[in-house]
């Protein structure tokens, strides 16, 4: 896990991930990271871009891309795309 959390890191404003629980949950979405927030348990500040699955059980990940708002994120949720 301390590997996996100094890979992510290093993401910058700009970069697009996967937002992923794992096994933990279904949902998936595809983000922009519009801030990476000064805390040390690695959080980000991201626009949900496209929604693959929203598990959520309240729709928040649609709403949140249909709206355009924005949400904080656990670094190690994200997982920077190529």
């Amino acid at each position: 896990m301390v590997i996996e959390r100094m890979v992510h890191m290093k993401l910058k404003v700009g970069d697009i991930c996967l937002y992923s629980f794992g096994d933990k949950n279904a949902s998936r979405c595809k983000v922009e990271v519009v801030r990476v927030l000064d805390d040390s348990r690695g959080v980000a500040e991201v626009k949900i871009l496209e929604v693959y699955v929203d598990d959520s059980g309240n729709g928040i990940f649609n709403y949140l891309a249909r709206t355009g708002k924005t949400m904080n994120a656990s670094i190690c949720y994200l997982q920077k795309l190529a």
